[in-house]
C-alpha cells in the first residue's frame, strides 16, 4: 500500500460515522409524520393527549412518565424538543374543533 492509499482509507474510516448519522436523519425538506412523533414520545413513556402541526414546530400536550401535564414544541423534521413547559389543562382542550386532537396528520 502506498501512503496515498493509507491516507484515503483513514479518511473513509473517520468519515463513516458522520455519513451514517447524516443518512439516519430526515432530509432537510422532509417532515416527520404526526404518528411517527407520537410513536417516539410513547416509546419514551409520554402519553399524548393532543398534537398539532404548525409551520415551524409540532405542539404536543400530554402526560410525562411521572404524571405531570406537559406542553412541548418539537422540531417537525427531527422531533427534537425546542421548548417544554408544565401545563395545567391536559384534561380539557381550549379548541372547539376536534380535528386538532390526537389522530391523523393534517
Amino acid at each position: 500500500m502506498t501512503v496515498r492509499h493509507i491516507a484515503a482509507a483513514a479518511c473513509l474510516f473517520l468519515a463513516a460515522p458522520s455519513i451514517a448519522a447524516a443518512q439516519a436523519q430526515p432530509t432537510s425538506g422532509s417532515l416527520l409524520s404526526l404518528s411517527a412523533i407520537e410513536e417516539r414520545l410513547t416509546a419514551d413513556g409520554f402519553r399524548v393527549i393532543e398534537i398539532e402541526r404548525y409551520p415551524n414546530s409540532v405542539e404536543v400536550k400530554g402526560y410525562e412518565r411521572a404524571g405531570q401535564c406537559i406542553e412541548m414544541h418539537l422540531d417537525p423534521r427531527t422531533g427534537a424538543v425546542l421548548h417544554r413547559e408544565r401545563d395545567d389543562d391536559c384534561g380539557r382542550s381550549d379548541r372547539s374543533d376536534d380535528h386538532h386532537r390526537r389522530g391523523g396528520d393534517h
